[in-house]
């Protein structure tokens, strides 16, 4: 049993407020991960500084807090002589415990699913094999590390998501959905959700998005766009699907209609789309969602959460101090796919730009100004530094406030990255680092300093 976490946060918030205090009470939620601690203190504070603005970016403080977090559960389970997934799973914080913030745990905590899956994979069963390096001035090491992401907004700041659907004259339908697509394949997956309520495909659907034609939808962030907008326009279908086989019902006719693609069939008669809206007119049809959460502890807090566990393979060169990510693979738990390939896509990109946390990305700030403000002086990860062998294992335990079933995972991808590569680096050399990135220069610093 885990004893106590004391946790000191303090974060540079450059000269003005923007997002930190947001960020904080993201970071001081995660701090202690998914585990369970009879006791805990958390410190969060931020300071004015000239140095650059500090606002959101994905994660929203649990990538930093993760990486130390993850750490220290490898070290403890390194003292206690136990296998490190092994030490995590015996802690994992169970429905009803208390988080590390001090509110009770309502939804199950999937993260036993996800390390059993990462304990079975064929990385973790190989891992001696693995890391078997090819030179003799290499070294290998494998490490993993675990989280939970919030998503949505949180209790009691939660506004919910408004959508519409209309059919129209010409048989198709309109979606309105003002949210817009970031780039994460949400309208997609919006869309999908309403086709299988309509019985239809997501071609037969025209889509205004990005704007206040429609009702508000609310905003896309929090890795929630699909979890509440979603929700919505699976009710605004749901209505609209209702609607439409009331009208079609016919007189003297005992079998209920039903939906067919662009037709509704009624006993041996079919009715198309197109002539349902002459002969009743268009029909447009508003559905809502907003999760229901516990009550709050704090405002914004508690959340709904998704769970995932990662494993690097990493390859240390001894003598330039270079590192090579080999391998990386994400366990992770989408309540349901509701798009798989972009499920995948999030989680790619994620541990793409974990990579980059950990290895590559460093703002340099000398008198308020950014020192390396192009790409060719601040590195960002490329194609060449993303391993070829990039895996993701999707697992399926169905969120209960999600009326679909999804869970919101457009940013856990990254936030248990760097912890996993991280305790790579520890295994390979025996040496641990708490400054990002881990240059090739800290690595034989490092080194040198463990072998006096």
């Amino acid at each position: 049993m885990l004893t106590a976490c004391e946790v000191d946060i303090l974060a540079d918030a450059g000269a003005y407020t923007t997002l930190s205090p947001a960020v904080l009470a993201q970071a001081a939620y995660h701090c202690c991960g998914p585990y369970a601690f009879a006791n805990t203190r958390i410190t969060a504070r931020a300071a004015f500084t000239n140095n650059g603005n500090a606002s959101a970016f994905r994660g929203f403080g649990n990538p930093q807090v993760a990486v130390g977090i993850e750490q220290l559960m490898n070290r403890m389970a390194a003292a206690l002589g136990l296998d490190p997934i092994e030490f995590r799973r015996r802690n994992a914080l169970r429905s009803g415990q208390t988080a590390g913030p001090g509110f009770t745990v309502s939804g199950d905590v999937t993260l036993p699913a996800v390390l059993e899956s990462a304990q079975r994979s064929e990385l973790w069963q190989r891992r001696e094999q693995v890391k078997q390096a090819t030179s003799p001035w290499k070294r290998r090491g494998l490490g993993v590390a675990a989280t939970w992401q919030s998503f949505g907004l949180g209790a009691g700041i939660e506004p919910g998501a408004h959508t519409r659907i209309e059919l129209q004259p010409n048989g198709r339908y309109l979606a309105h959905l003002s949210a817009p697509d970031l780039g994460g394949g949400s309208i997609t997956a919006c869309l999908q959700l309403a086709a299988a309520e309509l019985r239809c495909r997501i071609e037969d659907f025209d889509v205004v998005s990005g704007d206040t034609r429609g009702p508000d939808a609310g905003s896309s962030n929090a890795s929630g766009t699909t979890f509440v907008a979603g929700s919505s326009i699976l009710d605004a279908a749901s209505r609209l699907r209702e609607a439409m086989l009331a009208a079609a019902r016919a007189p003297g006719v005992s079998d209920d209609p039903r939906l067919d693609g662009g037709r509704i069939l009624v006993g041996d008669h079919a009715v198309s789309l197109r002539d349902l809206v002459a002969r009743c007119g268009p029909f447009a049809v508003d559905g809502f969602y907003k999760p229901d959460p516990p009550a709050p502890f704090t405002f914004g807090m508690p959340h709904a959460f998704t769970c995932s566990a990662q494993l690097a393979l990493v390859e240390v060169d001894t003598l330039t101090g270079e590192i090579e990510v080999l391998e990386i693979e994400n366990h992770l738990d989408v309540g349901r796919a509701i798009n798989p390939q972009a499920v995948t896509g999030q989680s790619e990109g994620g541990m793409a730009q974990g990579l980059g946390y950990a290895l590559l990305e460093d703002a340099l700030m000398s008198a308020g100004r950014v020192q390396n403000a192009r790409l060719s002086t601040y590195l960002i990860p490329s194609i060449r530094d993303v391993p070829a062998n990039i895996k993701t294992i999707l697992l399926e335990n169905p969120e209960p406030l999600s009326p679909h079933g999804g869970r919101g995972v457009g940013e856990i991808g990254l936030s248990p990255t760097a912890g996993a590569i991280t305790n790579a680096l520890a295994d390979a050399i025996g040496v641990r680092f708490d400054r990002y990135p881990v240059t090739p220069e800290q690595v034989l610093a490092a080194m040198t300093d463990a072998e006096t």
